[in-house]
């Protein structure tokens, strides 16, 4: 039996889940955060920063700062360093990956 790869969440889906708060409920419920080049996985206490000092879960707050609330679009992957879109971190766990052109 092979395993069933991720597919990524639909863009339109994952624009609602930007900015509500407490994302990483989702886990364990259909849902995983991972990086989508590495597919390293941010635990609770991994923290981000933004230009005004602030750290936190960016996952908590689907990528908003929780002191001057800016939205950030990209997110760096704290173990490979690459920038890439916020939403992209959200993959749906048990559904087979869309069919690339």
């Amino acid at each position: 039996m092979t395993a069933r790869r991720p597919m990524f969440v639909e863009p339109e889906f994952a624009f609602h889940l930007v900015g509500r708060p407490s994302l990483l409920g989702l886990v364990g419920r259909g849902f995983c955060i991972r990086c989508p080049r590495c597919a390293w996985v941010p635990k609770a206490d991994s923290r981000w920063g933004c230009l005004c000092d602030t750290t936190w879960n960016t996952f908590d707050t689907g990528g908003q700062c929780p002191s001057c609330h800016k939205q950030w679009l990209m997110t760096m992957c704290l173990s490979c360093r690459a920038m890439t879109p916020h939403t992209a971190w959200y993959v749906v766990v048990g559904q087979r990956e869309k069919p690339t052109a």
